[in-house]
């Protein structure tokens, strides 16, 4: 299946913010990696993302390749895909890889004390069919069908296989559920296995997002669930009281019988 690379050049620079040419000093990095980096972590939050962040698989972090043209670096980023991108998929992912080298960890990646930059300007794209199988992101109806509110096509994505725990746009399907449909899938995914304790976007708890998201009965009916199922912190509890308020006295009833038990 088709693996998607996505190369820039790279540029060094020292602790002095001096720009760093030496090719004995640069070719050391040459095969390393930047493990912080998150390319595919928040691809799918937008409509038109959702069904190919539905193909793809992250494949490890960026890294550093030798660019043969200039004597220089290059940085290399890419995912693998159930089948190829048509031009149109491809500008969309290219969209967002180029926003997340440019406005998050792009802007200045660091090893050894050297300072790295990724040149998001000239960025050079390719499909490879490399012969390696891939499921994506072992989903493909499941979110749509959440989206849609349409509980009977998240019973048949689930009935087919598709993998309650992928995580699109931030989000695994329950986080889905709580921002965009009723209750009664929230509780199915829980049935299904769906994993109570992922915190979207990175520190979200399903806690907060149903106090955030959902009507008071629905908050704390989910919410009992969840703390039922989940682990969380004192300091999680109290952020998804915050968040409620004053405005969800039920789900503040379920959030305080769990503190005080």
């Amino acid at each position: 299946m088709p693996r998607i690379d996505f190369t820039a050049p790279l540029t060094a620079t020292d602790a002095e913010d001096r720009r760093l040419t030496d090719w004995s000093i640069l070719s050391p990095f040459v095969g390393r990696s930047f493990d912080e980096t998150e390319l595919l972590g928040f691809f799918g939050q937008y409509p038109e993302e959702i069904p190919i962040a539905a193909l793809l698989e992250l494949i490890g972090d960026t890294r550093i390749l030798a660019n043969d043209k200039i004597n220089g670096l290059m940085a290399q980023s890419s995912a693998r895909s159930t089948r190829p991108l048509n031009a149109e998929e491809l500008e969309i992912l290219q969209k967002h890889v180029v926003g997340q080298w440019s406005d998050g960890f792009g802007e200045s990646l660091e090893l050894d004390s050297v300072n790295f930059f990724i040149d998001y300007e000239q960025v050079d794209r390719q499909q490879i069919d490399d012969g390696i199988a891939s499921q994506g992101s072992g989903t493909h109806d499941l979110i749509p069908a959440i989206r849609a509110r349409d509980i009977n096509k998240v019973r048949e994505a689930l009935a087919q296989g598709e993998n309650v725990h992928a995580v699109i746009g931030g989000t695994n399907a329950l986080g889905w559920a709580i921002s965009f449909a009723d209750a009664p899938i929230a509780h199915l995914l829980i049935d299904a296995g769906v994993n109570v304790n992922h915190r979207a976007y990175g520190f979200m708890t399903a806690l907060a997002l149903c106090a955030a998201s959902y009507p008071d009965a629905d908050a704390a009916s989910v919410a009992s669930r969840v703390l039922e199922m989940g682990q969380f912190e004192d300091s999680e509890i109290a952020y998804a009281a915050e968040i409620a308020g004053d405005k969800k006295p039920q789900l503040i009833a379920v959030l305080n019988n769990y503190r005080n038990a």
